[in-house]
């Protein structure tokens, strides 16, 4: 019933069919009226489902394509939303420099190699100990930094001096990556003098060169911390320990130590 027109069922009024025929005809009509406002509604329910997420194709394969292009795309911006937020900037920003930094730290040191300043047999004024250091640093915008540090390691002599102490004045350049982070680490390498004795008293003068590297959290607007892992060669000038009456670093020899530091850091605008 659903293919025949309207004029159809004219036509066979007209051409006298029984009164039975004529009320299935008129019949007929009145579903057709009936059901066609409802077909149109699902129709048009049909289409706006399927263009809510993708504007109406004229095949099937870019149908397809272009519905996983607008989902997909939102689904991209808010990775990218997701992605920013996690990149975003630290509370200090040091990629926005000039900065100026007072750091003080903590640290252990130790020796691994130490046949200049300590010949077999005799005791070792080279032992491991705890370090106490202060960090003045100025770092730029493109993620150099430039800095002295004075630093005093209070050592075990193993009985030759009374408190061993060694003393540096180091020049210091890092290297920092993603300074704009919260997070950043760095590598640097720092050069300068060492004085060795007992107490502050000095025995013996030499020269350090330091290999380093670390990370710097920033924690507040004008405060992070750092965490650093060095190590360093040293050549002291020969000296001469009166408690066991030995002569030391007589030839030319590189001790090496090493050390772990843990600093915090005040920032500022210079």
């Amino acid at each position: 019933m659903q293919g025949v027109s309207t004029a159809a069922f004219a036509t066979i009024a007209m051409q006298g069919v029984s009164p039975r025929a004529k009320w299935l005809a008129r019949f007929a009509l009145r579903i057709g009226r009936e059901t066609r406002p409802a077909a149109r509604s699902v129709l048009a329910d049909r289409d706006s489902r399927r263009t809510s997420c993708v504007p109406r194709a004229r095949s099937a394969v870019p149908a397809v394509f272009l519905a996983l292009l607008p989902c997909g795309a939102s689904a991209d911006a808010r990775a990218s939303d997701s992605l920013d937020a996690s990149v975003a900037p630290g509370p200090i920003d040091m990629g926005v420099g000039p900065w100026l930094a007072l750091e003080v730290r903590v640290g252990m040191t130790g020796p691994l190699l130490t046949e200049g300043a300590c010949p077999p047999p005799a005791p070792c004024v080279l032992g491991g100990g705890g370090t106490l250091g202060a960090t003045v640093d100025r770092q730029g915008g493109d993620g150099w930094s430039l800095g002295i540090t004075y630093e005093a390691a209070f050592l075990d002599s193993q009985g030759v001096y009374e408190l061993g102490l060694a003393q540096r004045l180091l020049f210091r350049v890092r290297r920092l990556a993603w300074p704009h982070l919260r997070s950043h680490p760095w590598v640097g390498a720092a050069a300068g003098p060492m004085f060795l004795g007992d107490g502050f008293t000095v025995a013996t003068v030499g020269g350090v060169l330091r290999a380093m590297g670390g990370v710097d959290v920033e924690i507040s607007e004008a405060m992070m911390v750092s965490v650093a892992l060095w190590s360093e060669a040293l050549s002291l000038a020969p000296f001469s320990t009166s408690a066991d009456r030995t002569a030391r670093a007589r030839t030319l020899h590189l001790d090496v130590v090493a050390g772990l530091d843990v600093g915090i850091s005040i920032v500022t605008s210079p």
